[in-house]
């Protein structure tokens, strides 16, 4: 648990650096309000996130990962990603539905 607790912390820190430049303060709190939905989740106890740019990507040890970023245009969308950087498997979803989609996402990550 306290490994979870310390990958938060940095994604906090993360978004609270970014939350100083004025065109990041509406993605951060979308963003913010996606974390506490997510560490709410019991069923995602053991997310590994890191923060890239404005988005989260979320590990759970699979071969692959799960990029969530959010804009005023789309909402939040949720995609595959294989290393390096290959972004795969796009998808829009709303405010509703982002956490079950994630689920979802990891459970095709992990192969």
């Amino acid at each position: 648990m306290a490994a979870m607790t310390d990958d938060w912390l940095d994604v906090e820190n993360a978004f609270a650096h970014r939350e100083r430049h004025e065109v990041f303060q509406t993605t951060i709190a979308a963003m913010r309000l996606l974390v506490e939905k997510i560490k709410a989740d019991g069923s995602l106890h053991d997310l590994q996130p890191s923060v890239s740019h404005a988005s989260i990507v979320f590990r759970r040890g699979g071969p692959r990962s799960v990029l969530l970023h959010w804009n005023e245009k789309d909402g939040y969308r949720v995609s595959l990603l294989d290393y390096p950087f290959e972004i795969s498997g796009t998808r829009k979803v709303t405010e509703h539905d982002v956490v079950e989609v994630l689920r979802e996402y990891l459970v095709r990550a992990a192969g």
